[in-house]
């Protein structure tokens, strides 16, 4: 029988090694990303879990079956197993798993969700991933090595899901830059430093992740991965010399776009579908420009220069599309059908696309401040650039 794996704890970026019996074993687990804020309360405290819970939950996971899954996801004998409790956002708690097997140390990303509402939403992630994850083609999204519920001796239950961990891709958010005093992504370090984008780099950072929701949108049934939101860092990117990377760490669901009931689009007949790709892509140019500055402040609306790259990426994520067989064909198809629109009917629809948003939500008040300017940018940021030839 082998040896079972040494674990060792540490929390997130700096990492901070966590012995047990320590103060901070016993300390309460945050319960979102505010709990850092110099305001912290109590209310930002799960009083009846503490960091040593979250740590023995997450190990008697990894540890079902003897250590089956990790073993297998690693392909060989574990020796070491370091949990490094990474953040904590509204529904889940990740951890970054380190499996040291002989001179090779494989990285996984341990999703836990300790609430209620997080547990739903973890089935339902799961679900999403593998089946998009059925899908031909390379994916941009966590492979998921297994799922399960694990409860804890104090009567804590919580779900989790053990996925790929995307080495090297790092959270990205708006910050202000004091010189300038414009809010311009920067790319968090491992070390905790923020580094400021190029220009070309913030034009493939949204084109890459409007190519990745575009080529996961079904023409047919409106389906779309959403909920998403730069604010919670569902997207990560690696910086390279020559190539920008994204991936999307998160599915929390696929849903359609036009629900059954009123719909927010007029009706087409065959025009239909071309309606809602319409409505697609200017509620993905809205959502992009909406983040949290620095990641947990207040939702801000990030400048013109993300709009070019979320055309150009949402016409490739077309000619990648998952779902269609013919994806020329559906790119020619709503080039003819945009061509017949004017500025007034492309506002029209981006009125009707503020009904995606929550009632009274600020994301909502931004979209619909910029709703005009940022309507007639769209606009001419399709026509200056075109389509594929």
């Amino acid at each position: 029988m082998p040896t079972p794996p040494i674990f060792q704890y540490f929390l997130g970026v700096p990492t901070v090694p966590v012995l047990p019996g320590s103060n901070i074993w016993h300390s309460s687990l945050p319960v979102d990303r505010h709990h850092f804020q110099r305001r912290a309360s109590s209310k930002t405290a799960l009083p009846h879990l503490t960091h040593g819970d979250y740590f023995e939950l997450t190990q008697q996971f990894l540890q079902q079956e003897g250590g089956r899954l990790l073993s297998a996801a690693v392909a060989g004998t574990i020796s070491v197993v370091r949990i490094h409790l990474m953040k904590h956002g509204r529904f889940y708690h990740p951890s970054r798993i380190e499996a040291v097997s002989g001179s090779r140390t494989r990285q996984f990303v341990l999703n836990v969700a300790t609430s209620a509402p997080g547990r739903a939403v973890i089935a339902d992630e799961v679900r999403a991933l593998k089946r998009l994850g059925a899908l031909s083609g390379p994916t941009p999204l966590p492979h998921v090595h297994g799922d399960t519920s694990v409860q804890h001796r104090n009567g804590k239950t919580a779900a989790m899901f053990l996925g790929e961990w995307f080495s090297g891709y790092q959270e990205f958010h708006l910050a202000r830059d004091p010189d300038k005093n414009r809010l311009l992504p920067v790319v968090w370090e491992e070390d905790g430093a923020c580094r400021p984008m190029s220009a070309p780099a913030v034009y493939a950072l949204y084109h890459e992740a409007s190519r990745i929701l575009s080529a996961y949108y079904d023409v047919d049934t409106t389906s779309h991965i959403f909920p998403w939101h730069h604010g919670a860092g569902d997207f990560v990117v690696k910086l390279a010399p020559t190539r920008l990377s994204v991936r999307l760490i998160t599915v929390r669901g696929v849903v359609p776009l036009v629900r059954s009931g009123p719909s927010p689009l007029p009706e087409t007949g065959d025009q239909a579908p071309m309606e809602a790709l319409l409505l697609f892509l200017i509620v993905l140019s809205l959502r992009m420009r909406l983040d949290r500055e620095a990641g947990i402040g207040d939702i801000v609306w990030a400048d013109a220069s993300t709009v070019p790259g979320v055309w150009t990426g949402f016409l490739k994520g077309l000619l990648e599309n998952r779902y269609c067989a013919t994806p020329r064909v559906l790119t020619s198809r709503f080039r003819d059908f945009l061509a017949a629109k004017s500025p007034a009917d492309l506002l029209t629809v981006a009125t009707a696309a503020i009904t995606t948003f929550p009632p009274h939500s600020r994301e909502r008040q931004l979209a619909k401040k910029h709703l005009a300017a940022h309507t007639a940018l769209l606009c001419d940021t399709i026509t200056r650039i075109g389509f594929p030839d």
